[in-house]
C-alpha cells in the first residue's frame, strides 16, 4: 500500500488503536479481535516490549490486511528503525522535523503531535499528513471546531481522553480519525484474554464512528 492508501484507510476506519502491551503473543491475539470487530489498524508504541519485533510479526502474519504503525516516536533514529521493521505510518506526541523528514524520505504517512493553533499550522505546512492534537484530554471536541473554523484545510486527530462517549463528537467537530488507547484495549480484557469482549468493544467504536459521520 502506498502512503495515500494508508491515509485513506486510517480515515475510513476512523479508529487507531494505541497498543501498549508487554506480551508480544497477546498483541497478535488483540489484532485478531480488533480485525473481527472491524478495526484493521494498530499503532504499536515504543512503550511496548520489543516494538520493532512486534511490528515485524504483525506484518508477517497479516500483510496488508492490517495497517501497522509505530507510535511514541521521539527521534529520527527510532522512526527509521520502525520503518525498517515494516511500520506503515509514524506517530509522535511532538513535531520534530527530523521525524517528518524520515517519513517523507520513505514515503510513509506521518501523524505528528502539536497543540496550539500556531504549532498545528506549522506542522501541517511542513508536510505532516495528519496533525495529532495532543493531549486532547482537557480540550475536547469543541477545540477541534474552534481550530477548523478559520483553518478548514487541516487534518486533525485527537489522542488522550478519547473513549466511547466522545468519539462521535470528535468526528462531528472535524477530526478525520481518533486515537484510542486503554479505553479500547482495556487492561482487564488483555490480562484475562477476553478477546470476544474486545471484538464487541471494537464494534461499538465502529458504530460510534458511523454516528459521528452521519
Amino acid at each position: 500500500m502506498n502512503k495515500q492508501d494508508v491515509l485513506n484507510k486510517i480515515m475510513s476506519v476512523g479508529i487507531v488503536p494505541v497498543v501498549r502491551i508487554a506480551d508480544g503473543g497477546q498483541v497478535l491475539d488483540a489484532a485478531d479481535a480488533l480485525i473481527a470487530g472491524g478495526i484493521n489498524i494498530m499503532e504499536v508504541t515504543m512503550s511496548s516490549t520489543r516494538p520493532f519485533e512486534i511490528i515485524q510479526n504483525l506484518k508477517a502474519r497479516y500483510g496488508d490486511k492490517l495497517l501497522v504503525g509505530l507510535g511514541s516516536v521521539l527521534n529520527e533514529k527510532v522512526a527509521e528503525k520502525g520503518i525498517d521493521a515494516g511500520a506503515q505510518f509514524i506517530v509522535s506526541p511532538i513535531f520534530d522535523d527530523s521525524i517528518l523528514k524520515a517519513a517523507q524520505k520513505h514515503e510513509i504517512a506521518s501523524i505528528l503531535g502539536s497543540l496550539t493553533p500556531t504549532e498545528i499550522q506549522r506542522s501541517f505546512s511542513a508536510g505532516t499528513d495528519v496533525v495529532k492534537v495532543f493531549p486532547a484530554t482537557k480540550f475536547g471536541p469543541g477545540y477541534f471546531k474552534d481550530i477548523l473554523a478559520p483553518m478548514p484545510h487541516l487534518k486533525l486527530t485527537p489522542t488522550g481522553g478519547v473513549d466511547l462517549s466522545n468519539v462521535a463528537e470528535f468526528l462531528r467537530n472535524g477530526a478525520v480519525c481518533v486515537g484510542v488507547g486503554s479505553a479500547l484495549l482495556k487492561n482487564d480484557l488483555i490480562a484475562n484474554s477476553k478477546w470476544e469482549d474486545l471484538t464487541d468493544l471494537a464494534r461499538q467504536y465502529c458504530a460510534e464512528v458511523e454516528k459521528g459521520r452521519t
